[in-house]
């Protein structure tokens, strides 16, 4: 009799494989009505779960997962992509799959690459990673994956690896929704200056594209400074701003990969009432302060703690239950918040 399979269950129950692995695994995200299908289908199959002898096996022979991303320290954005990570690591460690931090301390190509050098030399079996956005970085990658070693980059991508998938948001959507709700609050031939980490991080290079094609064609009279990097220099922004208001009126200020005490150092270089329209994206806490305190007017809420957790269980699925990812690029959702969204009564 031949093995029964999880291709076997969803060709006879009509969804997809992954559909019937978060069914039978129990992992959620399916409707009660598809469930039952699945659960049919095994049944007249003759599935047997074996998900007992493979965690055996795993522990005999443990699985490691190399995570490369920003340190923790980084800003609040990477703390919350590693309380995803860890939370993830914590539901599959008794699995005997174990999970090997390589924090990034600066946003550089050739730390990255020491990192991903080491990583092999570890011989990890998969690897999530935030990469730089370089040839140099796709080529280890590339090189990385040719050697056996499984890839899915999470918050940022790079273009034209070898990686499995992306898990991340939609970078050029959120820069664009952004740039179109300036577009309908600013004067006219307004100011604008882009503020952003690094044009190497590939979801910085997209927001910046996406918001000024935004504003741009929504405003043509509108006026972009220039797209200025900090490399999360809090000194570097602030000389940045500085210069830009001895050229002239700054009306409006997109701000990427900040946090407050840099927010706040922004701010004080305008006299009270004074400070321009300041967009911005970020997360949770730190980010609705921002907003209730009045340092940002509107931003695009992320999802790191999702990244970083989806990551790191769509990695454990292709190692230990060899389920290779359906699509490139799997979305985490994000959007739209300002003061109100805080606000209940």
């Amino acid at each position: 009799m031949m093995a029964v399979t999880l291709k076997s269950i969803a060709a006879v129950s009509g969804v997809s494989i992954g559909t019937v692995d978060r069914v039978l695994h129990n992992r959620g995200g399916v409707s009660e009505e598809t469930k039952v299908q699945v659960r049919k289908a095994a049944a007249d199959l003759g599935y047997k779960s074996n998900i007992i002898g493979k965690a055996l096996v795993t522990q005999r022979n443990p699985l490691k997962i190399g995570v490369i991303i920003n340190a923790r320290e980084f800003n609040y954005f990477a703390a919350e992509v590693w309380r995803g990570v860890e939370a993830g690591s914590e539901e599959i460690e008794s699995f005997g799959v174990s999970v090997i931090p390589y924090p990034m301390e600066e946003v550089d190509e050739a730390a990255q690459l020491r990192l991903l050098a080491q990583a092999g030399e570890d011989r990890v079996n998969g690897l999530v990673i935030k990469p730089v956005n370089s040839p140099a970085i796709q080529r280890a990658i590339d090189k990385l994956v040719d050697e056996g070693i499984s890839i899915i980059t999470c918050t940022s991508d790079v273009v034209d690896s070898k990686r499995l998938c992306f898990v991340g948001h939609n970078h050029q959507h959120e820069g664009r929704m952004l740039g179109s709700l300036l577009s309908k609050v600013v004067g006219a031939e307004a100011r604008i200056a882009i503020i952003t980490g690094s044009m190497h991080v590939l979801g910085h290079k997209r927001k910046t594209e996406g918001f000024s094609s935004a504003l741009m064609s929504r405003r043509p009279d509108a006026k972009i400074l220039g797209v200025f990097e900090t490399n999360h220099n809090i000194a570097v922004a602030v000389s940045i701003v500085e210069a830009l208001c001895k050229d002239g009126a700054v009306d409006a200020l997109c701000v990427q990969s900040m946090d407050k005490k840099g927010l706040e150092s922004i701010c004080k270089l305008f006299p009270e009432g004074e400070k321009p329209l300041i967009c911005s994206f970020g997360t949770g806490e730190e980010l609705s302060d921002l907003i209730v305190g009045g340092l940002v007017d509107f931003a695009i809420e992320e999802n790191p703690y999702q990244q970083g957790y989806s990551a790191i269980r769509m990695m454990f699925d292709v190692l230990f239950n060899q389920l290779k990812p359906e699509f490139s690029f799997y979305e985490v959702d994000a959007h739209i918040v300002i003061d109100e969204s805080y606000t209940r009564g």
